[in-house]
């Protein structure tokens, strides 16, 4: 960029030829500039850590939510578990209930079962 009333392009100056400290304006624009920097990087970081904790709180009611589902499901099986296991002893009970009949009438002429067709336990 040139000036237009020289006409020259401005050059550039290092760190070591400027001295500030005969300059009071320029040190509290420094120092107003250091402030800012580090509260807008306070605020962003507030920010990011506000928008990972909406992610987080977010992932987390998902996540009960699936929870709460699983342990429906869960339950549900239970349930039909117990359901399962008491009809198998009924039906358990049912089917050994003739069996025991047949084991007492076994041997004393009251009963029509193959053991006592075969005498089982007469001794012969």
């Amino acid at each position: 960029m040139e000036n237009r009333i020289t006409g020259r392009s401005p050059e550039r100056i290092s760190d070591e030829e400027v001295d500030l400290r005969e300059n009071p304006s320029a040190i509290e624009l420094c120092e107003e500039v250091k402030r800012l920097t580090a509260e807008t990087r306070e605020a962003l970081l507030e920010q990011a850590l506000a928008v990972s904790n909406e992610k987080c709180n977010a992932l987390i009611s998902r996540l009960n939510a699936r929870v709460e589902d699983l342990t429906q499901q869960v339950r549900s099986v239970e349930w039909t578990n117990d359901a399962l296991v008491r009809r198998l002893k009924e039906d358990v009970e049912l089917a050994v209930e003739p069996a025991d009949n047949a084991s007492k009438d076994n041997g004393n002429g009251n009963g029509n079962t193959a053991a006592s067709k075969y005498n089982y336990g007469k001794g012969d």
